[in-house]
């Protein structure tokens, strides 16, 4: 049975499942300096905490960031593409963190350019990957 909601057949849906775009491709490319910065200031908060705690805590602060919320139908319940890839965001970030601490980083700068360098790296497989596929089956 075809969704009425969807696009007539043989017709292309875009889907821009960058979370920090907003729909706006002048803003593409500005997702690994957004968090990045997100886990600077994670870091910087809690200068003596494990690095378990600090990666929680980052993963916390990028899906409870402010301009996600419209992602989510309660907080890491996504309900969009882009939803996903903010969860998918986050557990980058928050392994790039923990393997920072792990390895003797104390720069809050460091830690945030490693970040966005983590989110780059993984940016088409897996984080895009995942948020495409939800995407699809909404169609």
């Amino acid at each position: 049975m075809h969704d009425p909601s969807a696009p007539p057949p043989g017709q292309v849906t875009y889907v821009d499942v960058d979370p920090t775009t907003n729909g706006n491709t002048a803003n593409a490319g500005h997702i690994a300096t957004i968090i990045g910065a997100i886990a600077a200031d994670v870091f910087a908060s809690e200068p003596n905490a494990t690095p378990a705690l600090v990666s929680s805590d980052e993963q916390s602060a990028v899906v409870g960031n402010a301009a996600f919320s419209a992602f989510f139908t309660a907080p890491g319940v996504p309900n969009s593409p882009q939803g996903v890839m903010v969860i998918g965001i986050a557990g980058v970030a928050a392994q790039a963190v923990a393997e920072d601490m792990g390895a003797g980083v104390t720069s809050a700068a460091t830690i945030g350019t490693d970040v966005g360098n983590a989110i780059i790296s993984y940016y088409h497989f897996p984080l895009t990957q995942i948020s495409c596929e939800v995407a699809a089956r909404r169609q």
